[in-house]
């Protein structure tokens, strides 16, 4: 059996087993590929706003490997031939 390749545009939840109403864990979490072809994660919270219906899902996107993205840039290597 061949393991699926998601096309651009696809993204798969799963109901998070964690989630507890009132808690800090996402509904449902997932990954798939946003239309430009980059790998992202997908969450899906639901509202604690009561003026939003019961129904209505807050979603945050970000890109799968945005830690080590954000990691590599933050981090500077010290120069090892110094001047004095």
């Amino acid at each position: 059996m061949s393991e699926h390749k998601p096309k651009p545009g696809e993204i798969t939840v799963w109901k998070n087993e964690k989630y507890e109403a009132g808690g800090n864990q996402p509904y449902a979490s997932g990954k798939g590929i946003d239309l430009n072809g980059t790998p992202v994660k997908v969450a899906l919270w639901i509202p604690k706003l009561d003026k939003i219906s019961d129904r209505a899902f807050n979603v945050t996107i970000e890109p799968d490997n945005y830690l080590k993205q954000n990691k590599q840039t933050n981090t500077e290597e010290e120069p090892t031939d110094l001047p004095f």
